[in-house]
Parts: C-alpha cells; structure tokens; sequence
C-alpha cells in the first residue's frame, strides 16, 4: 500500500517545478519543504501532515498522470512513520544563577505569544537577567516579579512550582497599611535593617532627608517625604521612584552627579562608556577626568579597557597612563569604568569590590553582561543628551 509520504517523495521525485502551471509557487514551496522533513529521522508533525494531505487533495488532478490511485491514498491516509510530538513545556519555577543566587525561572517551548508576553513585560516591569536557551529566562527574584510572571503565566497553563506558589499567597496578603507601620523610617524599623543602614550610612538620627530617602529603594522602608524641587540634581537623584534615573546631560555636568553621589555616600561607582567613535571616548574621557579633579578624587581609579592603536586610539591609552588611571580593581577602587556591554572576567572572580552606584555615558543599560552586573545596584543614572526612548516608554506604560 502506497503511503502518504511515499506519495510525496515520488512526486518530489519526479520534480515539483513541472507542476507550476497548476500549482501556486507559494504551495510548491511548502509541499518542497515538507518533502525534505519526512526525510528526516523526527519525520513530521500530525499538523504538518494535515497541511500536506489538503495541499494534494486540493490539487490532486494535477498528480493523475503520475498516480491514478492518488484520491485512495489521500483517503486511507496511510503513513509509514509515527508523528513527531511537539514537546511543550511550560514551568515556572526557582534555580539558580551562575554565581548562585536564586532567580526566577520561566521554561516554555517555542511559543510567540508567550515570547512576546514577556518581552513587553520585561520593558515595562523587570529586567530579564539572561537568557539560557531558547527555552529558559531567568528574571531577578523578588516581590514585583513573582506577582507578575505568576498571574501572567497561569493563564497558559504553565506548571507553578510550589515555593513560588506559596511566595505569591503570602505577597497577596500583604496589607500595605501594615506594612507602612511596620517600615517607616521615622517610626519603626526592624533591628536588623537599623544595623545594616548605620553600618553603611552612620548614625540614623544625623542622616540627611536626602540619604534618607535615596536608601528607602535598597532597604525597602517608607519615609515621611517632603515635596523635592525637581531641578535640584540631588533630589532628582534621591526621590527616584525606580532604581533608573535619566540625568539631561544639557542641564547638569558630571562633575555635579559625582558632587551628588559624595553627598549620598554613592562611592565607589562603575562608569560605563559608550561612544559611536574614537573621538567620543576622548571627550567622555576628558568630561570624566574633569569631573573627578574637582570632586578630589585623584587616586584608586581605574579604566579597564583600551582602544586599537588607531591615531586616536594610542591618545586614549596614553592619556590614561599619564592620568594613572589603571588601578587594581580591589576594595579600594573608587572609580571603575568599563565598555558597554563588555565587562573584564576579574569583576566577577574573586574580587572584593562592588560599586554602590552605576553612570552610564550616552546611553541606557539594556540585556547585556554591563547590564546583568549593573542591575545589583539601586542607583543606576543614564547620562544622556536625551532619555532613551525604551526607558520614556517605559515611564509612559508604568503611569
């Protein structure tokens, strides 16, 4: 008995091209392409087989002279495989990340909705840590982002792993009241977040309303605020609501953000350069080498890229060995700058240093190594001519 699929390959055989006159090209395509994947060991899909048993019947005529018996074997609908079975996973669960911390995880075969479900949330919500494999995000694990991903994925039936299900009952009875009475700065915080803020900021009672309210994103607490005049840079900075902040490189210089990040005990701090040409690195440079001489900050800096020894590109890397600008990264760095989307192995590997703040020059943190290692900090400031149209759209859906 002649099989569906033997029927295609005898006419794929014989030559698809010399049924054009009959057959639309857009068919012949599809019916060339199927031909190809019955070949293969995983064969076709029952869907796929559907396809090709309607392209035949729908042009059936044109097959007689090859084969008369060709509407029997379109209706027996013999075949000589078995089917491929798609394999669909849908899994939210918790594992964990390179250096070991718990992140959120969604694994879920090729599916374009649910693909393009979580990009337009991980714009408009969360930053998506990395990407595993086609298959698996991972996302930063916390209150926001599990809330989010869990009532957006149920819907599709995604398999919930029973931590995260029980994380998500205890967030949904949060009663924000009582959260505010029990996290309020000037009020009533918890002993151990007393301790952790005075070990980095000093005596609680002599912090200024600005620290106190720059540190309310990292610690989670609420404070009693005052209306911020939002011209003033430190209080653009301090009274953020979300841990990006847009700096107009037109009405401030960088020589007042690193006067701000002083004043709120931001140092040390990871500079990310970015610059379509040479001649953009040496004039960030110069801006960046201004900047630091007039806030004092002469020693334990470090630059950790070079330039190819272009013209330019040897003025570069000789400015920053006059400017001894290639201090080791250790506990004492207190300047580190980097390329976008480019990050030294010796950031991540034994080294003790971590930035409190991040300045991006030019542009905005996105997916990638810079960004993934970034998004520790609760201060990131892009520092721009004008904001990044992702992050304005992201202000807009947020509102």
């Amino acid at each position: 008995m002649t099989t569906v699929d033997n029927l295609l390959t005898k006419i794929n055989t014989y030559g698809f091209d010399k049924f054009s006159d009959a057959i639309p090209k857009k068919d012949i395509k599809v019916l060339k392409s199927l031909a190809t994947s019955i070949c293969l060991p995983s064969f076709i899909t029952e869907n796929q087989a559907r396809l090709l048993t309607k392209i035949l019947s729908s042009y059936s005529s044109a097959f007689l002279d090859l084969e008369p018996e060709i509407k029997t074997i379109l209706e027996d609908n013999v075949w000589s495989k078995s089917f491929r079975v798609i394999e669909n996973i849908k899994k939210l669960y918790l594992s964990k990340a390179n250096d070991e911390e718990l992140v959120i995880s969604v694994e879920f075969t090729n599916n374009s909705r649910i693909r393009d479900l979580l990009s337009n949330m991980a714009k408009g919500e969360f930053g998506q840590i990395a990407k595993i494999s086609n298959k698996t995000h991972n996302y930063a694990l916390s209150e926001t982002n599990l809330v989010h991903l869990v009532e957006a994925l149920k819907p599709h039936k995604f398999e919930v792993d029973q931590k995260i299900l029980d994380f998500y009952e205890i967030i949904k009875k949060y009663e924000i009241s009582e959260v505010k009475t029990n996290y309020t700065f000037e009020e009533k915080l918890p002993d151990h977040m007393k301790k952790l803020l005075e070990q980095e900021c000093g005596d609680m009672n002599t912090m200024s309303e600005n620290l106190i309210q720059d540190r309310s994103l990292r610690y989670q607490y609420f404070s009693k605020k005052t209306p911020k005049n939002p011209e003033n840079l430190v209080d653009l900075i301090s009274a953020r609501e979300k841990t990006k902040v847009w700096v107009d490189k037109n009405s401030y210089s960088l020589t007042e953000i690193f006067n701000v990040l002083k004043q709120l005990n931001r140092l040390p701090a990871l500079v990310v350069f970015d610059s379509t040409g040479e001649e953009g690195y040496l004039k960030n440079l110069e801006i960046f080498q201004e900047s630091l001489e007039k806030n004092g900050i002469s020693e334990n800096v470090g630059i950790y890229f070079r330039l190819e020894n272009s013209e330019k590109g040897k003025i570069f890397n000789e400015a920053i060995r006059q400017l001894q600008y290639n201090a080791p990264l250790n506990k004492d760095t207190l300047v580190a700058a980097v390329q976008l989307g480019k990050l030294p192995k010796f950031f991540l590997k034994d080294c003790e240093w971590t930035p409190k703040s991040v300045i991006v020059l030019d542009s905005t943190l996105r997916h990638n190594k810079t960004a993934v290692y970034s998004n520790r900090c609760d201060l990131i400031i892009s520092y721009s001519d004008k904001e990044s149209i992702i992050e304005a759209k992201t202000n807009l859906w947020r509102q």
